[in-house]
């Protein structure tokens, strides 16, 4: 707590994923290191899946889409770990 505002505990979260068997910090390596088409896939997996807690922001302008991987729903987080895993 800190000046009176409970901060949200993500430490629960990430522990969550990794029991699960995916480890975040590599998926989003493994998500940078994916080419431009499997980019693609990825984003469209993301907005074809996304719930009103997911955080993404898509600069058109600059060409980068970001996602807070720890917002997503666990069946997403599962799926863009497999399809990483399998493009690389």
């Amino acid at each position: 707590m800190e000046n009176g505002i409970k901060k949200k505990d993500e430490s629960a979260k990430k522990k969550k994923r990794v029991d699960k068997g995916v480890d975040m910090e590599k998926l989003a390596d493994n998500l940078q290191r994916l080419g431009e088409d499997d980019l693609l896939q990825v984003v469209q997996m993301v907005h074809d899946n996304k719930t009103a807690d997911t955080y993404t922001k898509n600069d058109v302008e600059q060409g980068e889409f970001h996602v807070d991987l720890y917002t997503l729903p666990e069946h997403l987080v599962r799926m863009l770990w497999d399809f990483s895993q399998e493009k690389l």
